[in-house]
């Protein structure tokens, strides 16, 4: 996790759905009037930190509101509908899951009272006594299990991650026991992730309420949510009185708000504003590994020799991916497992930073071609049209011609699902559908998968991605998840060129922000303040 210092599922529904990928670290240039204001504080070198903003030793008023820009806003606040971060950034504050992550980003009760008992193909979670939701009623076993009933039920957004899910019931007021198909150690993580609502929200699209720190206070459509603190919160009410989400889809007001103060955090910035932000003193930036992805699919239905897909794969120069689409804020790529989720040690690495052109000349020969040409198709935000233009420039030195297609999200959707290509990317945060888990990456390419639309089949895959829900351990778990990832760069089936980091510029007044959880796409603002 670097910062610069003051003076520096897979479900069908989740993926079509996700708004995020046409504005998330969208790259807008820099006027030259804001360019001015960029610099006009300076700044100095960079430095690292591990841990949560330090406490102001200064003294000093605390402010009253704390101010977040979102670069959009969800279709509904369920969030057994959407998962997108814009949602769950906000969401989060007013619910809660039954676990969390602490800040090694262990795994960690939050509203259960322990971890899961399981037998066989039932467990059973007890969550704390005394909670309560905003409304004043307490939270029992009977909302957990509306939740997770409602939430596997059919065109809500979990519905592929809880499959294995045949019910949960309430066995007395505190006790949850959730039954299987087959025996499941996946409970924890999708645990981990899938808020708990009251039993009278599970339909409910134009609020939020929970047993969170904040509750729902006001939402103006295309403007601002606002959330205020909720004073009966079992650990105390929160410092900041109010938090105010303020809709802003352009990224250089975005960038203005910050800089004059009318904004204390903006989770991923520009990335090609990255650079200039971290000149300025008044700011600081942090960039973290976490399951910020990049879906980047090679079809076997277009490119159906292996030997073609693994010229393709050795000639990216991801390197130069990394430097010039990302400006050094990701990792060079390999499979589609990143280093922020389970299961990436166990993987293999196949391929290098820098091309490997005479590596892939061999392999053209000895698939019998002199050249070939295919469609790669992108979403149009600037640092994915940059990545295929470096891409496109390391593939014709060895013959490889790509012909890029760069649309709108709605229109790179209609096109993905023909399969009609020979390359399909895409931007995706998945910190909120995966935790730290492997599922969103590895589970469209089993040949079962409504969305592998690229027709991949591979019987070991499918065996390893088989395994993974009754895998008899977590670590077992972590290395199919490995191997998956290996199969995938071997078939180059899945081989994203970098591992994008999550990024936040944050105000230097703004103090006690656990940046641990940026490791897994989430804002904790409970314990936020602002100093004045």
């Amino acid at each position: 996790m670097v910062p610069n210092n003051a003076d520096e599922h897979d479900p069908l529904e989740s993926l079509l759905n996700r708004r995020q990928v046409l504005r998330g670290g969208a790259a807008l240039g820099i006027s030259a009037g804001l360019a001015s204001l960029l610099a006009a504080c300076g700044g100095t070198s960079s430095s690292t930190s591990t841990g949560s903003s330090s406490s102001s030793s200064s003294g000093g008023t605390l402010s009253d509101q704390l101010v977040v820009n979102l670069a959009d806003e969800p279709p509904t606040w369920n969030t057994l509908d959407n998962n997108i971060q814009y949602l769950r950034w906000v969401t989060d504050q007013v619910q809660e899951t039954l676990y969390g992550f602490d800040d090694e980003l262990r795994t960690i009760p939050i509203l259960a009272d322990g971890m899961p008992v399981q037998n066989g193909r039932t467990a059973t979670i007890r969550i704390r006594r005394g909670i309560t939701f905003q409304n004043g009623d307490p939270l029992t076993a009977e909302h957990v299990a509306a939740t997770f009933n409602a939430a596997r039920g059919q065109g809500r957004i979990w519905a592929g991650a809880l499959s294995s899910l045949v019910r949960a019931e309430a066995v007395d007021d505190l006790t949850t026991r959730f039954t299987f198909k087959p025996p499941y150690t996946g409970l924890v993580d999708r645990a981990s992730i899938i808020p708990i609502m009251h039993r009278d929200f599970l339909r409910v699209s134009n609020k939020a309420m929970g047993t969170g720190p904040y509750q729902w206070d006001s939402y103006v459509r295309g403007s601002q949510v606002t959330l205020r603190a909720w004073d009966r919160y079992r650990d105390g009410a929160p410092k900041t009185a109010r938090i105010l989400f303020q809709i802003v889809p352009d990224s250089a007001t975005q960038l203005v708000n910050l800089l004059r103060g009318d904004c204390d955090i903006l989770p991923m910035p520009a990335y090609a504003q990255v650079p200039s932000l971290r000149k300025n003193k008044k700011v600081t930036v942090y960039d973290v590994q976490a399951p910020v992805d990049i879906f980047f699919w090679l079809s076997e239905r277009m490119i159906p020799d292996v030997r073609v897909r693994q010229a393709i794969a050795y000639a990216m120069d991801r390197r130069r991916v990394v430097e010039i689409a990302y400006n050094g804020l990701a990792d060079p790529g390999e499979g589609p497992i990143p280093p922020s989720a389970d299961g990436y040690r166990y993987a293999e690495r196949l391929f290098s930073a820098e091309p490997d052109y005479d590596r892939a000349r061999a392999l053209l020969r000895e698939a019998g071609v002199d050249s070939f040409r295919f469609i790669y198709i992108s979403t149009v935000e600037p640092q994915q049209k940059a990545m295929a233009q470096v891409l496109q420039q390391s593939w014709a030195e060895v013959g490889l011609v790509a012909d890029l297609q760069l649309s709108t999200y709605a229109a790179w959707q209609s096109a993905w699902t023909t399969g009609r290509w020979g390359i399909s990317t895409l931007f995706s945060m998945d910190g909120f559908s995966s935790g730290r888990g492997g599922w969103s990456m590895t589970n469209p390419l089993s040949s079962t998968n409504p969305i592998n639309f690229g027709r991949f089949s591979d019987r070991r895959m499918d065996q390893v991605l088989a395994g993974v829900n009754d895998a008899p351990s977590s670590e077992a778990r972590n290395r199919l998840w490995g191997e998956a990832s290996t199969i995938a760069q071997q078939q180059v089936a899945m081989v994203p060129p970098v591992y994008p980091r999550f990024t936040a510029a944050v105000g230097t007044d703004v103090k006690n922000l656990p940046i641990a959880q940026f490791g897994v796409t989430r804002l904790d603002l409970k314990n936020v303040t602002v100093q004045q």
